[in-house]
């Protein structure tokens, strides 16, 4: 696989999700194999201090996962599902602002700006990480399993029934290739529950969320008018467990299996996921 980045900058302006402000991200070229770079221009205007894409850089995963430190940025993890669905290796992110805006709650938008921007090929190969032998990690009835597999596939299942009626325990499975992801998780969108807002609010989280960006789910039923998948809040944490995998930088090959799994277990399998390539 060759490495690949845009031919030309593209801009988008929008609301973000927990804080609530307006922001905007530019994607622009990268031809020196950096790899991915992110710039919190608003803290660091002269574009100083690049945030290098890896995961033992994250630096808060509640709700959303967020890298760097004293220029940190936030919800990163659909820019990221749509960099790995686009086969992007090389590409200079800038966010003004703390946070990435939400758009719709999914990371078709960002495919789209992709798109626009024009993918082009580079000279170089890129070498994916690769699932030699089975890893995993847990935390109570949480998991992630990793198993050697020829392609990179999922299977997650979720259980939120202790919230909702409409999410009992479901189970999906994905090859993901690159057109399966752009066509059948892209447009998953982002979710909670209705229970949970007003506390999320206080605690400075889903400033931001409405029912143009989010699925809102109560007991017994979800506020928004139209679904875009039968399970589309599945769909959903495979797209933010893509994304959250693509903080190697490099393409993954090998059959993950998650259970309740989030931002922190993820972070937690890309880490010994790293480790893992090295000493193999």
């Amino acid at each position: 696989m060759k490495r690949k980045t845009i031919t030309k900058a593209i801009t988008r302006e929008g609301v973000t999700l927990h804080s609530g402000n307006s922001s905007s991200i530019t994607f622009r070229p990268s031809y020196f194999r950096r790899g991915i770079l992110f710039y919190n221009t608003q803290r660091d205007p002269y574009k100083l201090h690049p945030i290098p894409l890896s995961p033992f850089i994250v630096s808060n995963t509640s709700f959303s996962t967020a890298i760097g430190n004293d220029y940190r940025i936030y919800t990163i993890e659909h820019i990221l599902a749509a960099l790995q669905a686009m086969e992007i290796s090389d590409i200079i992110i800038e966010v003004e602002g703390d946070e990435v805006p939400v758009f719709d709650g999914s990371s078709y938008c960002f495919i789209e700006m992709l798109r626009e921007a024009q993918i082009e090929e580079l000279d170089e190969e890129i070498t994916p990480y690769i699932i030699k032998y089975p890893i995993w990690v847990y935390s109570e009835d949480k998991y992630i399993i990793g198993m050697p597999s020829s392609q990179f596939s999922i299977t997650y299942s979720i259980d939120f029934s202790s919230k909702s009626d409409l999410l009992p325990y479901q189970v999906a499975y994905f090859n993901i290739t690159s057109d399966i992801f752009i066509r059948e998780i892209s447009r998953a969108r982002t979710f909670g529950f209705l229970e949970d807002y007003e506390n999320m609010k206080q605690n400075n989280l889903a400033r931001g969320g409405s029912l143009d960006n989010a699925l809102i789910y109560t007991r017994e039923s979800i506020l928004n008018d139209e679904i875009r998948y039968s399970n589309e809040a599945l769909r959903h944490k495979i797209l933010d467990l893509v994304g959250d995998l693509y903080l190697l930088g490099k393409p993954v090959v090998g059959h993950i299996i998650a259970h309740k799994a989030g931002h922190s277990l993820d972070v937690q399998f890309a880490k010994k996921f790293f480790w893992h390539e090295k000493a193999n």
